[in-house]
């Protein structure tokens, strides 16, 4: 089973939110949704929403 975490796993948390970009290739709408929200749970806001996501 794939869960958003899993290539995040290596992320610390931060205290404070930063900025982050999503290297690699572009996954799927809902998988995308679900990484954004799970690098959201770590202190990182993904500078594409998943609603921006192409």
């Amino acid at each position: 089973m794939w869960l958003a975490e899993n290539p995040l796993w290596h992320i610390p948390n931060y205290l404070k939110v930063s900025a982050g970009i999503w290297i690699g290739y572009i996954p799927e709408f809902e998988r995308y949704k679900a990484i954004y929200h799970a690098a959201l749970t770590k202190g990182i806001k993904l500078l594409n929403t998943f609603l921006e996501h192409n």
